[in-house]
């Protein structure tokens, strides 16, 4: 057998350059440098698409650098991104000025069913959002309609939004499942719109959105201390991150202030999304 390499020799997916003779006349080397070098390749276009994807590309909304992410400060200990209770977000919606919209949305489930019995139940997520939210993200139905404000109201009539794919899979693609029902969790929903292919938030799985006050009831929605709640802004034209930021903390900490003895956050924060 040829003995070992020099320890001159330097193996790398850079260069086969400073590869001796002796590397090169080992059987199979050849082909391990050349899986080896392919992997290495396709490792780093894994990696490019992947950074591409969730670092370099802007995200699918309208006007991307304008979306902020809005968490209550402070909950518990010193954590400064706590998700949002829905007295908080309320408040923060009615009393904020720096902001064009502001949207948020919570994660649940439902027993979809349809209203006529035309296809198996089955177990699907869900989210329950403002009726500005579509809005705020600048995404529209490719079928029907968004959510009115006087949807999104405690004991309004009950709407929901599918996603494309439910769309498929359960009505065909048809245009005329605008208007037909569904039940959810053995309550009847008129269908107003469908989402476009391949949207989900806040997750990727949601299939059905259903308006945020008409879903949760009154005492839940007054809370200031049941934290379930991703909130979402667009900030109003030549309104920096940072007073933005300023605005939310304040209002929080001015209702922290005269409610001491709530379990809410002790200050807001904005980043942007």
């Amino acid at each position: 057998m040829e003995g070992p390499c020099s320890t001159a020799c330097k193996f790398s997916v850079r260069t086969f350059n400073s590869l001796c003779g002796n590397c090169w006349n080992r059987p199979g080397f050849a082909i391990v440098a050349i899986v080896v070098l392919a992997l290495g390749l396709g490792g780093n276009a894994a990696m490019f698409s992947v950074v591409n994807a969730v670092l370099l590309q802007p995200l699918p909304y309208a006007d991307p650098q304008r979306l902020v992410a809005l968490f209550e400060r402070d909950v518990v200990g010193t954590e400064p991104f706590n998700v949002v209770a829905p007295g908080n977000f309320l408040d923060w919606q009615k009393q904020a000025r720096g902001f064009d919209q502001m949207a948020a949305s919570g994660e649940t489930a439902f027993n979809l069913a349809s209203a006529t019995g035309s296809f198996t139940p089955e177990r699907i997520d869900g989210s329950f959002c403002s009726a500005n939210l579509f809005r705020t993200l600048g995404v529209a139905p490719v079928l029907g309609r968004s959510f009115r404000a006087e949807e999104d109201r405690p004991g309004a009539a009950r709407v929901a939004l599918i996603s494309y794919e439910l769309w498929q899979q359960r009505f065909g693609g048809s245009p005329d499942a605008v208007h037909r029902q569904i039940r959810l969790d053995s309550e009847e929903y008129d269908i107003a719109g469908v989402m476009p292919r391949n949207f989900g938030y806040p997750y990727r799985t949601v299939k059905v959105w259903v308006p945020l006050q008409r879903y949760l009831d009154p005492p839940t929605l007054e809370s200031h201390g049941s934290h379930m709640l991703t909130v979402l802004g667009r900030l109003a034209p030549g309104v920096s991150v940072e007073q933005a930021r300023a605005e939310i903390d304040g209002i929080a900490r001015r209702f922290k202030q005269q409610h001491p003895e709530e379990i809410a956050g002790k200050g807001g924060n904005v980043v942007p999304l």
